[in-house]
């Protein structure tokens, strides 16, 4: 993603340092600071089996800490973009 500009919270590998917005509010700038990890996660997986064509699917709640990020940035965008 950061080759299109959007880099991930948290990749150390192909990102940089955190990237504060300049409006961001204390409690975005403290939840990216704290975030230790890329900010990934797959809500659901699935496939057909290659053998048995058996389609398979997996789910899996969303983590605590990304599931704060997220609202943390979603309250602030409700401030401060309208």
């Amino acid at each position: 993603m950061t080759h299109l500009g959007f880099p991930l919270v948290g990749d150390s590998l192909y990102g940089s340092r955190v990237r504060i917005p300049s409006q961001a509010s204390d409690q975005v700038i403290d939840a990216l600071r704290k975030f230790g990890r890329q900010a990934l996660h797959a809500t659901q997986l699935g496939f057909d089996h290659p053998v048995s064509g058996e389609s398979l699917l997996w789910t899996s709640p969303m983590p605590a800490d990304i599931d704060l990020l997220t609202k943390a940035l979603s309250e602030d965008a409700d401030q401060t973009c309208f």
